[in-house]
């Protein structure tokens, strides 16, 4: 994968990420808290070049959950003008202007969860100027224990 996909790959991930973080750690009457233990997420860029799903892994228990949850709304403070939070139902949605420094990016995550055992994010993200290159980001993550 080429070095400028990769980079605007990583700033969608970064509004995935705060997605999957701020749902993790949503109040218990709005929404489910993930299941604890053993968790693969599957990322792909949703970019045409061949290269399968990147796999990591990642172990989740409710105090991983809220610290996600606290980088991920420091993380959002420091960069972003803008970041909201809406909840309805099974899906969970952000939005988010943030200024990376050498363009802004214009995101958008949808995460629609099964129960508390799985959840599939769909991150979207444009950037002005574009971020090396990428003009738009689109990447797709689906845990499952």
């Amino acid at each position: 994968m080429r070095l400028t996909i990769r980079i605007a790959i990583g700033a969608a991930l970064l509004a995935a990420a705060a997605t999957a973080a701020a749902a993790a750690a949503a109040a218990a009457d709005e929404f489910p808290k993930l299941k604890a233990g053993l968790w693969q997420v599957n990322m792909s860029s949703g970019q045409p070049d061949g290269h399968p799903p990147r796999v990591s892994t990642m172990c989740l228990d409710d105090s991983v959950q809220r610290e996600m949850y606290r980088m991920s709304t420091g993380m959002a403070a420091g960069m972003c003008s803008k970041h909201e939070l809406k909840v309805s139902g099974n899906k969970v949605t952000t939005i988010a202007n943030c200024d990376l420094g050498v363009t802004k990016m214009q995101s958008q995550a949808v995460m629609t969860l099964t129960g508390n055992t799985a959840y599939h994010t769909v991150a979207r993200a444009s950037f002005d100027p574009p971020l090396n290159g990428a003009k738009e980001s689109t990447t797709a993550s689906s845990p499952a224990t």
